[in-house]
Parts: C-alpha cells; structure tokens; sequence
C-alpha cells in the first residue's frame, strides 16, 4: 500500500521515462472540433467581416481581427473572459475550415505533443488552419514557431499561396519576419502594393518606432519563466519505505507570434518516478490533486495605456492548470507578470515562489 491514499499506482514499465513533460504547461484545455455551423453565434459586430478564403479563416481587416481579441480579451482591469473566449473558439470552429487545433486531434500522440508545444495558445491553434496559416487584412501570414518565422504574402498574390505553405523565401512576394517583430505594423506601413526589398521593410519598421517612440520589450519564449518547490513524501512499495517528492512548477509566460501576443500562467503537478528494483524499473504514479493558479499582472500595449489587472485565480484538479491572463494584436512595451501555485496534499499545503516576468516596469 502507499501511504498517502490520493496517489494511484498507473504502471510499471521496463525503461527509465526520460522527458517528463518539459514543455507540459502547453497542454490543451479541450475546446469543441467541430460543431454544427452557427450552433454558436457571436454578435454580428463581432463576427463581420469574418470568412473563410480557400480554407483559410478570413480577418477582412487588422480591426476585424483586433475587435475580435477584444471582445473576449478587453484593455482594461478585467482580463481575460473565459466565457467570452469559449464561444468565440466554437463560433470559428463552426466555420468551413480545418484548425490545426482540428488537424491536431486526428494525429497521433507524438504529433499532437509537438504541436502543443511549438503552438502554445488555443487561440493560435484555431485561427490558423492545417498548414499554419490565416489571413489578416490584405496579408496572407504562415507561421512557423519552430524557426521563429512569420512569412507574409499580399493578397494580390495569391497565385503563390503554395510557395508561402512550403516556406520559399526566395520568392520576391514573400515577406520575411521574427516571432518577436510587430509584423502587422510592419506590413502596414509597407502600403497597399510594397516593393518588397530589405531597405523598404527596414524603413517601414523605422517608421513605425517613431510614431511613438516605443519598442516592443522581449518575450520570454515558449519555456517561460518557471519556479519550483517540492513536497517530500513516502511511498511503501513492496514492504519498503522510499522517500521521493511531488513537484509543483509555477510558470509564467509572454508569448510572441508576429501577429499574436499572450500572456499566460501555468501550474504544472508532476507525476511521481522511482525507480525499482535490479534490473532497473520505473514506477510511474500520477497525481489527481487541487491545483490553484494566481497571476497579478501590469502591463502596456505599444502606443497604448497602461493597465493593471485584477487578480487572476484558476483552480483544477489534476496535473496541469493554465491561464490565460491577456491576448493581443499589438505587442507589449511593459510587463510585469508574476505568477504562483500551490497545491494541497495529505492536509499539507505548500506554494510555489513567484515566477516573475518583468521588462520595462
């Protein structure tokens, strides 16, 4: 028997588990796949000007797409509404094209993993479709976090869509950025038919810096930044006692996508392993415990005010709890975003230290 009676004994296996969920805080809260078209319906304001374009989801323009962020991720001290946010997720999903969130669920677990992992947000995962792609105004954007790249394509051009979904740059229509740049300003200030050369996108990013004298700050990538504390517990197995310890990660997070910015907290409870016996077996044991989130965050959009939001709390049981705290066209000039967990076990409760992202606060 195991003392503590909330953990439950999964599996013995014959090799040591090697990479325990080192990027575990991108899993997915399930959102619908698909659902018949319009069972869920935003308002019209919202949703206008919203398409589909040869199965890629259609922003008519940066405000459509902008006013639909804010609907459910406002600039003021409430945050994110989780409400809000769940039916704008079904009411896309109800739209004739195929999200690499819907593409993902039909792959296999290795693929799956990966995919949450480079595309670490709900949100990204349902605007853009299977191949990684949406359109925003008069751009057609691919995103690839693996290498960081945001690759634009003007509307004009569509004939060379394929040429976007494969990544050849050497095409001359195809527009080249960083996760990190504010590639929707970018392309703006190319105007409505850029001359695409290094020079013309040089000065368009000059531009758009002295139109308020700001920079975008750094974000922190998709490990965030992460505390941790451990619980010591022991375990009786096969008449004998063995210490070991349940880990309780806080992570804090600012995710840069060139055309999407977010701010989001992660509690991570980790499974236990030990290792057994000679030859060498891992017991794998998981752990259905209470985990509450807290983030307190202040923050400023690029050319915008500064808001503080209200505290943030999620709580849920299980291995992985995640928040998201703010969403965004624009990227930020100001955070300051600390993040805690804590969990209860056996009448004990203990608390990781604050995660804390700050820049230019």
């Amino acid at each position: 028997m195991i003392k503590d009676r909330n953990i439950v004994l999964i599996a013995i296996v014959s090799a040591i588990v090697v990479g325990l969920a080192t990027l575990s805080g991108c899993k997915k809260e399930e959102i619908p796949t698909k659902i018949e078209k319009n069972q869920k319906s935003l308002n019209t304001v919202i949703t206008e000007g919203i398409s589909v374009t040869e199965g890629i989801l259609t922003f008519e323009t940066e405000d459509v797409y902008d006013a639909f962020i804010v609907n459910f991720s406002p600039d003021n001290e409430e945050g994110v509404s989780e409400e809000k946010f769940k039916e704008s997720m079904e009411y896309l999903q109800g739209l004739e094209y195929t999200s690499l969130y819907e593409f993902k669920s039909g792959q296999g677990e290795d693929e799956q993993y990966v995919i949450d992992s480079l595309y670490c947000s709900d949100f990204l995962q349902t605007i853009l479709n299977e191949s990684k792609m949406v359109i925003i105004g008069n751009y057609i954007f691919r995103i690839n976090m693996e290498s960081e790249q945001v690759l634009a394509l003007h509307r004009d051009h569509i004939e060379n869509v394929s040429e976007l979904q494969s990544g050849n740059v050497s095409n001359a229509n195809i527009l080249q950025y960083s996760t990190e740049d504010d590639v929707l300003e970018d392309v703006r200030e190319l105007g409505e038919n850029p001359v695409v050369t290094p020079s013309n996108v040089q000065e368009g990013q000059k531009m758009q810096k002295a139109k308020c004298y700001e920079s975008a700050c750094v974000g922190t990538g998709l490990y965030g930044v992460k505390t941790s504390t451990l619980h010591p517990i022991w375990l009786n197995v096969y008449g004998h006692s063995l210490p070991t310890s349940i880990k309780l990660d806080a992570i804090a997070k600012y995710i840069k996508v060139g055309i999407y910015f977010e701010v989001n907290a992660v509690g991570h409870l980790y499974p236990i392993t030990k290792t057994i016996g000679t030859p060498p077996n891992v017991m794998i044991i998981s752990i259905d415990e209470v985990v509450t989130l807290t983030a307190n965050c202040t923050l400023k959009r690029k050319c915008q005010s500064i808001v503080t939001l209200s505290q943030k709390t999620k709580t849920k049981s299980g291995e992985t709890v995640r928040m998201m705290v703010y969403s965004c066209a624009k990227p930020l000039s100001k955070i300051n975003l600390q993040v805690s967990a804590r969990s209860t076990f056996a009448n004990t409760t203990w608390q990781t230290p604050l995660a804390i992202f700050k820049r230019n606060i």
